[in-house]
């Protein structure tokens, strides 16, 4: 149980630390086109558990109480690429024509994201990154 606690208190004050990155990018509901910041790709993600999962950005993080599950997934996502895009990520096991990659992650091994996001139609690019971490009651 002490794990959890430092692990939630190092993800904690790097959230707040970087939270003046992720409110000046622009978030879209998937459900709206309303508009709740400024413009650019993101990177957020979720870790797969029992529970009701929910993207999040820079950090996102899961907790398992099932002693068994040691590994799951780690579902990251680009959000707001234009329409003719590349991408490149830091993970060969992601693909350069989709905006969504799935990577197995495991208890305690945290894994950070990175990519490049080339918009083909005027040759830029943003970089992004976010990092998942998933952790156990046990």
């Amino acid at each position: 149980m002490n794990k959890i606690k430092q692990s939630l208190c190092a993800v904690l004050l790097l959230s707040l630390s970087i939270s003046g990155i992720s409110n000046a990018q622009e978030v879209r509901d998937s459900n709206s086109a309303e508009v709740l910041g400024a413009g650019s790709p993101l990177m957020e993600c979720f870790v797969d558990t029992a529970l009701y999962d929910e993207y999040a950005t820079p950090i996102c993080w899961g907790l398992e109480t099932r002693p068994d599950r040691l590994t799951t997934n780690a579902n990251f996502r680009i959000r707001n690429v234009p329409s003719d895009f590349t991408i490149l990520w830091s993970d060969d096991r992601c693909s350069s024509d989709r905006n969504v990659c799935i990577l197995r992650i495991r208890v305690y091994r945290p894994i950070t994201l990175e990519a490049v996001v080339l918009d083909n139609s005027n040759g830029t690019f943003t970089s992004v990154s976010a990092t998942a971490f998933y952790e156990t009651d046990q």
